[in-house]
């Protein structure tokens, strides 16, 4: 059900990026990307960067806001963590040389599936045995891209964001991403109505 919207997703996020990175970047800085020598290596990567994206980091848009359980907790408490904090979703916690590991995420269709549809009592059962595996997270310097891809391929819709030591530093969601479409295609017409503006001026 969530294939589609995510592949719909990753490849209008890719025309618009590339539309709005071109204009905005390559034409304000005064650079054209036909006219840039094509054996230089700079040159080469900038390309590849202003056509892909890869300049907008997952950690520049990521929630940084997540509500945590410690993995040895109960379902019963992480069902009233998600009540207290109005959440379907919820990262789970192990502390390992005191960094704070992100080992899985449980969600609210979890907790109706796993746990009361199975008749098993949420005050006996641990959060940790519920969890769905195999656990899927994104590095913060990871593109907008690359998480979309993760997404797509294993049809989830929400990936915790994780710094070089591995220890957790957000959240990004599909919900993110369709925020993050709304704007950079504003941005996008706005900066394409300021080009035409100024082409129609040098013609007259």
């Amino acid at each position: 059900m969530i294939l589609l919207p995510i592949m719909v997703l990753y490849t209008i996020l890719k025309i618009v990026m590339r539309l709005f990175l071109y204009r905005s970047s390559a034409i304000n800085c005064g650079l054209k990307l036909e006219a840039l020598n094509p054996r230089c290596a700079y040159n080469i990567k900038l390309k590849q960067r202003l056509l892909w994206g890869d300049l907008m980091r997952v950690g520049e848009y990521c929630n940084r806001d997540v509500v945590v359980i410690n993995c040895n907790e109960s379902v019963k408490n992480a069902a009233e963590l998600m009540r207290h904090y109005h959440v379907g979703d919820l990262v789970l916690l192990e502390k390992q040389n005191n960094l704070k590991i992100p080992i899985g995420i449980v969600t609210d269709r979890d907790l109706v599936i796993e746990v009361m549809a199975a008749g098993v009592s949420p005050e006996s059962l641990l959060i940790r045995d519920i969890v769905t595996e195999p656990f899927n997270s994104v590095f913060e310097n990871d593109s907008l891209f690359d998480a979309l891809e993760i997404m797509h391929s294993k049809k989830i819709r929400r990936l915790p964001v994780i710094n070089n030591d591995k220890a957790l530093v957000g959240i990004i969601t599909l919900d993110d991403f369709i925020e993050i479409l709304a704007e950079t295609t504003a941005k996008a017409v706005d900066v394409i109505k300021f080009q035409q503006q100024k082409e129609a001026k040098q013609r007259n």
